[in-house]
């Protein structure tokens, strides 16, 4: 396809107003192919630099950001394009939720935000032991103020946590996510299983405060009154950051 435009091109007696006539990507590469200077060589390349941003946005993949931060590294824009590349690296890595996705972020995204780093680092600690077994989650309406006759304001969800390996966990982070009809994740809320204190500080239970030992279960009991108007009322609850006895803290594992 590329070398017939390129062919296209060269017969015609203006192959910059055909190609602007055409305004594909294919066009103005094919242009470009032919050696043009001056105004009529930047004029294409910014249209084509439009065409290519303009295809990333649209497919939100990695592999069309790339494209266009390899072919144009000093577009007036190239570090909103880096932003919004690693923006959707950490969105894949997090879907594919593999301790090869998470190295390979953090392999091509050194200067990614410190938050996504630390939930990259957490989530390979928890892929590594790969020992904490998830049940099924239960959810209900509940009354925040735990009043019986109160108004169902918010909703409760409860999940079994097992450790099933042979390491002792003084540190879970948990996460809750919330998601939309298409399961896509619209929300999220963390909360820690296993933690001496939870985010910012705030007291936890005395159960929440043991270790869990290999061998034992635990049931991660939360309630929020957060949740997004328009989820489906589905969530999946994940394992987010770890911390066994003996290991110093790590920025990776600290609550969130």
């Amino acid at each position: 396809m590329y070398a017939l435009f390129f062919s296209l091109l060269l017969a015609c007696s203006d192959p910059f107003a055909e190609a602007e006539k055409a305004n594909k990507i294919e066009t103005w590469e094919a242009y470009l192919a032919t050696g043009p200077d001056g105004s009529e060589k930047m004029l294409a390349e910014q249209k084509l630099s439009m065409l290519l941003i303009d295809k990333a946005k649209a497919e939100q993949s990695v592999a069309a950001y790339d494209v266009v931060i390899k072919r144009f590294p000093k577009h007036k824009d190239i570090k909103l394009l880096k932003e919004e590349r690693t923006k959707l690296a950490y969105i894949e890595a997090d879907a594919a939720a593999t301790m090869e996705g998470w190295k390979k972020f953090l392999d091509e995204n050194a200067d990614a935000p410190k938050l996504m780093k630390d939930k990259a680092r957490g989530a390979i600690g928890v892929a590594e032991y790969g020992k904490i077994v998830v049940g099924e989650v239960k959810m209900e309406q509940v009354n925040l103020a735990e009043d019986p006759k109160g108004p169902k304001d918010g909703w409760g969800f409860k999940v079994d946590f097992k450790n099933d390996g042979d390491k002792v966990i003084d540190y879970l982070n948990v996460e809750l996510r919330f998601l939309d009809a298409k399961g896509q994740q619209i929300g999220a809320e963390k909360w820690p299983l296993v933690a001496q204190q939870g985010p910012g500080g705030v007291p936890v239970s005395e159960e929440t405060a043991k270790p869990l030992k290999p061998g034992e279960s635990r049931v991660w009991d939360y309630s929020t009154g957060n949740a997004p108007t328009t989820w489906a009322q589905t969530v999946k609850v994940v394992p987010v950051a770890v911390r066994f006895a003996g290991t110093p803290a790590n920025e990776g594992a600290q609550p969130k």
